[in-house]
């Protein structure tokens, strides 16, 4: 009787179908970037509209401090808050979000989304490698450079530490983690809908408020601010900002890391059991 030889692949075990993993994810990414690029307008548009909002949101808060009889947060630092809001938001409908939101629902729409589900990879891990590779090409040619804008012109404060900086970097990748899990899960209600083009702006609405990057959480009233808190939303704005000015600082800044992973891990989960039951409900019609 002939024996089977396992093969080499076999034998590398799980190193061997991580590195397998590793390498289609990445190209996935790059791919996703490369096709993206070939748009440079659309990311230079964003970032010309990213600092016009900044602008004007920091004469607005100029206008609002010069007038308010109390405001618990020095100047430099509200108008530190609100810069890195725009520069850094995560809530922002550019190609990541466009991407997943809008694709997901017209392939789901269309019937097309049956030729993403035979591709030999998990149609939620493909999404979040596409997704990933737009948000750091978004990083590198919208965020740092409206950063570096408000640093210049309007004279922003720097991290107060170099925990601070790192905290905030940390705090970046979760913030994204939960913005991709929101994003999907958003996604996926086409299955329901056929349409989730009103719930993508109705989102966008409700975390301007929630995440704190428009309004700083400080200054939320007492009961609005503690419904805030122990959302999952505030970790898209609050918690990093937070982290850079040091209103979270020390054994806290671990906290708060903690408290948007945990957010996250379940919105994770949530969307995987969502995304399982709406394949039940897949109907492709055609031939």
């Amino acid at each position: 009787m002939a024996r089977t030889i396992p093969s080499s692949a076999g034998r590398a075990g799980g190193p061997g179908r991580l590195h397998e993993l590793a390498l289609r994810h990445s190209g996935i990414a790059v791919t996703s970037v490369k096709e993206k690029l070939i748009y440079r307008f659309d990311f230079f548009l964003s970032l010309v509209i990213t600092l016009i909002t900044m602008t004007l949101l920091s004469f607005l808060w100029r206008a609002i401090y010069r007038n308010a009889t109390a405001i618990d947060l020095p100047f430099q630092a509200l108008l530190t808050y609100i810069c890195l809001g725009q520069a850094f938001s995560f809530n922002r409908i550019a190609w990541p979000q466009r991407r997943l939101m809008f694709r997901v629902g017209g392939s789901i729409r269309s019937g097309n989304i049956v030729f993403d589900l035979l591709r030999p990879t998990d149609y939620q891990a493909m999404q979040f490698s596409e997704v990933l590779g737009l948000y750091v090409t978004e990083m590198a040619l919208i965020n740092l450079p409206a950063y570096l804008f408000a640093l210049v012109v309007f004279g922003i404060s720097p991290p107060v530490s170099p925990v601070a900086a790192a905290g905030f970097a940390l705090a970046l990748v979760g913030a994204f983690l939960l913005a991709f899990s929101l994003d999907f899960l958003l996604s996926i209600i086409a299955f329901w809908t056929f349409s989730a083009g009103g719930i993508i702006y109705g989102k966008k609405a409700l975390l301007d408020l929630l995440a704190g990057s428009i309004v700083p959480l400080t200054l939320f009233p007492d009961w609005l601010r503690a419904v805030a808190l122990v959302l999952p939303f505030q970790g898209l704005g609050y918690t990093p900002i937070a982290i850079y000015l040091g209103q979270i600082d020390g054994a806290a800044i671990w906290g708060s890391l903690l408290v948007q992973l945990v957010w996250a891990a379940a919105l994770v989960l949530l969307t995987r059991l969502v995304w399982l039951r709406a394949l039940r409900r897949l109907v492709v019609q055609g031939g």
